[in-house]
């Protein structure tokens, strides 16, 4: 099933509340790089204005501007009736200001149509200084994907234990893009969809234990019983011939251990999958039987193997067949699987 389908396929107040979580979570994170940004250029773009320098009233000059108050505004007009400088609130002699052709008045605020050479103001907004503004959102879009850093905050939002590996490593994997395992936590981002996907296994209602195992048995019952029967077959063959050499005590030595939930075992397909279980152990020895695989192993073995298997199917195997709350694997699980699935 499409991951996507299998999203939708879920009651709409699982939807809502996967997609409530993820849009929190980018805002909250949106909204603090922002800040830290702004903070970042106020800090270091913004560079602090020049220290002015003492001047006398005879050495202004025509595009000298600011000042409250023009003490001798006749000194400000140059004698080739250039344009006068502005600035200063204002004028003690408005004939002044006609004996210059073209002459600007002073003021406090600057017409967006007057050049910047003309009057000052008071102080210039940032975007004026650094040539355009960065130090505002101006877009409410928000962008397409989570930082990996605030995937335990989206995930506690869904009552979720925010400190799981294996969960946190499935984003990890799914945000470096399965094959580029180098790159570090601070860069990794997590699209919607990947975060759609892995929620939707976290999160999709499970059917109880024994439901599972009568799937099963009703899956494998077409074609899978008929291969069984030729084997156990041989087996009771095999079984007379035992009885028949040893006598009585070979009823005490054979006893077939009951497996619950997989129907009947031969000899041969219990061996094939605790040999393949046993791939996953290489360390067990008499204990085997006590192991439980878990996600973490599936990863590692597949590494191992140069396969490429993407680990919302592993998590998606490991729903169907574990029978265990924490979705691990005994050695009954196991061969349940690999009966469903023909490999024993």
């Amino acid at each position: 099933m499409d991951h996507d389908q299998a999203f939708f396929a879920l009651p709409q107040y699982l939807q809502r509340r996967i997609d409530s979580a993820y849009f929190s979570a980018v805002k909250h994170a949106h909204a603090t790089n922002s800040h830290r940004d702004a903070g970042t250029l106020r800090s270091s773009s913004v560079e602090p204005p020049p220290k002015r320098r003492k001047t006398s009233i005879n050495e202004w000059t025509a595009d000298s501007g600011g000042g409250f108050v023009a003490e001798d505004p006749s000194d400000a007009v140059t004698t080739e009736s250039t344009t006068l400088g502005g600035g200063g609130f204002i004028l003690n002699d408005p004939d002044s200001t006609a004996a210059a052709s073209g002459g600007e008045e002073g003021g406090h605020i600057i017409d967006d149509e007057m050049p910047i050479t003309t009057g000052g103001g008071f102080i210039r907004e940032v975007n004026e200084v650094n040539g355009n503004s960065t130090l505002q959102i101006t877009s409410e879009v928000l962008p397409p994907w989570i930082p990996f850093s605030s995937i335990p905050t989206a995930l506690q939002l869904l009552d979720l234990p925010p400190d799981d590996e294996q969960v946190l490593g499935i984003f990890r994997n799914a945000a470096s893009g399965w094959d580029n395992r180098d790159r570090i936590d601070d860069n990794l981002e997590v699209t919607q969809a990947d975060w759609r996907a892995v929620c939707t296994i976290l999160l999709e209602p499970r059917s109880g234990a024994g439901d599972d195992g009568i799937e099963v048995e009703n899956q494998m019952r077409p074609g899978d019983l008929e291969d069984d029967d030729e084997y156990v077959q041989d087996l009771s063959e095999a079984d007379l011939d035992l009885q028949s050499d040893d006598g009585a005590d070979s009823a005490d030595d054979y006893n077939p251990r009951p497996s619950s939930g997989t129907g009947r075992l031969t000899s041969r397909q219990k061996a094939t999958c605790i040999e393949a279980f046993g791939m996953f152990f290489p360390d067990a020895k008499d204990d085997l039987g006590q192991r439980r695989l878990m996600l973490s192993d599936i990863q590692r073995v597949t590494k191992l193997l140069g396969e490429k298997l993407k680990a919302e199917e592993m998590l998606e195997m490991l729903e169907v067949f574990s029978t265990a709350p924490d979705r691990s694997m005994g050695l009954q699980d196991f061969e349940r699987m690999m009966i469903a699935a023909k490999l024993a």
